[in-house]
């Protein structure tokens, strides 16, 4: 029988049960944050929501380079219009609803059907806010 478990004399992976079960534990509530539908606030960056997409526990895409380990993940879309201008924003967002990547558009509808192929890894299915 083979047991995870090891000394606290035999290096950095001091790994016991109680460790192990706290990692899980910890990686389910990640997973269940993800999946579930987080609406945006009702203002990012300043701007106001007038359309979200929240992409569930796989990210729609990536902003970044597919190497780069830095890259940020995209869970969330939303469409935004500052007060004092004439365009609206597509604002790409991690799962904090925090901005990673923002594209200026003339309209609503460019903005949603000219989304790049790196956010296509899921279907975006677009909610009034």
């Amino acid at each position: 029988m083979h047991s995870c478990a090891t000394n606290a004399g035999d290096g950095p992976q001091n790994l016991n049960y109680k460790n192990i079960q706290l990692l899980d534990d910890n990686m389910n509530r990640e997973i269940l944050n993800i999946k579930r539908v987080s609406q945006p606030p009702d203002f990012i960056d300043g701007a106001k929501v007038l359309k979200w997409a929240w992409s569930g526990l796989e990210p729609f895409g990536f902003v970044g380079n597919e190497d780069n380990k830095e890259r940020e993940n995209v869970y969330g879309l939303a469409i935004c219009k500052y007060e004092d201008s004439g365009e609206v924003y597509r604002f790409s967002c991690d799962i904090n609803w925090e901005t990673v990547q923002d594209s200026s558009y003339d309209t609503v509808d460019n903005a949603i059907n000219q989304l790049p192929n790196q956010y296509k890894n899921v279907e975006a299915v677009w909610q009034i806010k």
